[in-house]
């Protein structure tokens, strides 16, 4: 890596980061980088990130996005971390969202999911409100990643794709910014980051 050692990298992400953040920044000369490694991925061992930023709030993703911009690193950002491709466990520095992984059930039925809740905890909490989601057939995959690649399921047929049912979500931009889309406010990058999913406009929604 140019310019920083992988020691100080983690060093100088918890100097700026500081107290109040909650999440961990965990270097690759620790023993808790094992953490960076995912059973469901086509490389097998992946290459160890030089930091892995552990996330367990919106403001920590926010400060952490900010972090690896500003220190111009290579990264890569994973709610769960099942990717095949290998996409989200890539670059000098991993941010992990899977600590944002608070799940609620708001007025008109409507999920309000952190993007590091596991599809199978997902299920496991909604059927107890005789709820569903139209998920893939493993339990570990995440939410966030899934709703923005499709969600294919078994039920797919019938209740179509997890994108399709997305009606809100919160953005990260380049700037820091969060915009919260919906089909009243920044329609267009909701559109966008479902994949241009053509259930936008008439289903149920779920909001993550």
């Amino acid at each position: 890596m140019t310019g920083i050692h992988r020691s100080a990298l983690a060093a100088d992400a918890r100097r700026v980061l500081g107290r109040s953040f909650s999440g961990r920044c965990i270097g690759r000369d620790e023993d808790d980088i094992a953490l960076a490694n995912k059973q469901h991925a086509a490389t097998w061992p992946l290459p160890l990130p030089e930091l892995l930023i552990a996330c367990r709030t919106q403001q920590d993703i926010v400060r952490a996005f900010e972090f690896v911009r500003d220190k111009g690193v290579s990264f890569s950002v994973r709610s769960g971390g099942h990717c095949f491709a290998d996409l989200s466990n890539r670059g000098e520095v991993i941010l992990d969202c899977a600590g944002v992984n608070s799940l609620e059930i708001g007025e008109g039925r409507q999920v309000v999911a952190g993007p590091g809740v596991l599809s199978g905890d997902a299920i496991a909490t909604l059927l107890n409100a005789n709820m569903t989601l139209p998920v893939g057939g493993c339990p570990l995959v995440a939410l966030g990643g899934l709703s923005l690649v499709g969600g294919f399921g078994l039920t797919g047929r019938s209740q179509g794709l997890l994108s399709d049912r997305v009606s809100a979500a919160h953005v990260l931009l380049a700037d820091g910014r969060i915009l919260e889309c919906r089909a009243d406010r920044h329609a267009d990058l909701l559109w966008a980051i479902t994949g241009a999913s053509p259930g936008l406009r008439h289903r149920d929604p779920a909001s993550f």
